[in-house]
C-alpha cells in the first residue's frame, strides 16, 4: 500500500504539474513557474539516494518493520502537509518554499521506504515464494502509477 499510495502521488504531481505551478508559484511568467513546479519535483527525486543511505542504516539498526513504520508516516505527514500549504496569492514565496522543503523530505523517506520494503517484503517472505512476494512490491507501484494516471 505504501509504494502504490507514493507513486501515486508522485505521478499525480508529475502529471498536475500546470496546476501546481499556478497555485504554488508566481504567475508573472507562467513557464518559469512551471519550471519551478518541475525543479521541485526533481529535488524530491535528489532526496531519494540520500533517503536510502540513511533509512537504509537506520533499518539496519532498529528493524526494517520499524523503519517501514518511520517511513510511512513521514510521507504521510509530508503529503498531508502539502495539501494544506496555502498557495502563492495567500503567502507568497513561501508556498513554493513550503512546496519544495516537504518534497524533499518525501523524496528522502520514499528513497528509504522503497529499498526497505523489497528487503523487508525478501525476508518476511515464505522460501518457495519469495520472487513473487516480492514483485507485488514492484506491481504496487504500477498501480499506483496507472491510479494517477486514471484519476488525473
Amino acid at each position: 500500500m505504501g509504494n502504490m499510495l507514493e507513486w501515486f502521488d508522485w505521478t499525480l504531481y508529475g502529471i498536475m504539474s500546470p496546476y501546481l505551478a499556478a497555485t504554488f508559484f508566481s504567475q508573472e511568467n507562467p513557464q518559469s513557474a512551471l519550471l519551478a513546479t518541475f525543479a521541485v519535483f526533481a529535488g524530491g527525486f535528489v532526496a531519494r539516494p540520500l533517503g536510502g543511505y540513511l533509512f537504509g542504516r537506520f533499518g539496519d539498526r532498529v528493524g526494517r518493520r520499524i523503519t517501514l513504520l518511520v517511513t510511512m508516516l513521514t510521507l504521510s505527514f509530508s503529503t498531508l502537509a502539502m495539501a494544506l500549504v496555502p498557495g502563492y496569492d495567500r503567502i507568497g514565496v513561501w508556498a513554493s518554499v513550503l512546496l519544495l522543503t516537504l518534497r524533499i523530505v518525501q523524496g528522502l523517506a520514499h528513497g528509504g521506504e522503497a529499498g526497505i520494503s523489497y528487503t523487508y517484503v525478501a525476508e518476511i517472505a515464505p522460501r518457495e515464494h519469495r520472487g513473487f512476494w516480492t514483485s507485488a512490491v514492484y506491481v504496487s507501484v504500477m498501480i499506483g502509477v496507472m491510479g494517477a494516471t486514471a484519476t488525473a
